[in-house]
């Protein structure tokens, strides 16, 4: 499969969240999208993600997925966490897209987790410290994201 269609099939499974951030539960297209993902950050490009998984079905923010956290893990790249408010409104989850809607952006600080990259860098990724890692980085990203949101 080349690079579109990865894509491509990435973007057609775009309301499924990945399960839930564990590799072993992966599908062989959710593996191949976190590997797409690592290799772009690792080329110095930019990757945008939301962590949640899915559209909010409320326009609520809901718990943060593992795949953010996991790609950190393996590429060091600095997580820059958005609040967005307005999206919902724009474009309900089925409904039909608002054109004249205000979208509200607030940009965070780069988040670097150096000491869990550390640690992380030295256990199995099935190991139940390197899922607690994860977890945590995933609970203060979307922290920071919800702080971020409340600020607008």
């Amino acid at each position: 499969m080349d690079e579109k269609s990865v894509i491509l099939e990435a973007m057609k499974s775009a309301g499924k969240p990945l399960s839930n951030g564990e590799i072993a539960e992966m599908t062989k297209l959710e593996k191949k999208v976190v590997e797409k993902a690592i290799q772009v950050l690792k080329k110095g490009d930019i990757l945008i993600i939301y962590p949640e998984g899915r559209r909010s079905a409320n326009g609520e923010i809901q718990e943060g997925k593992f795949g953010a956290a996991r790609i950190f893990l393996k590429t060091g790249a600095p997580i820059l966490p958005t609040g967005i408010k307005g999206t919902f409104a724009l474009l309900p989850l089925k409904g039909k897209l608002k054109i004249k809607r205000i979208i509200q952006i607030n940009i965070g600080k780069p988040l670097f987790f150096e000491k869990e990259l550390t640690e992380a860098r030295n256990l199995n990724e099935d190991s139940p410290r390197y899922r607690e890692i994860v977890q945590a980085i995933t609970q203060k990203m979307m922290t920071e994201i919800n702080n971020l949101c409340e600020e607008i």
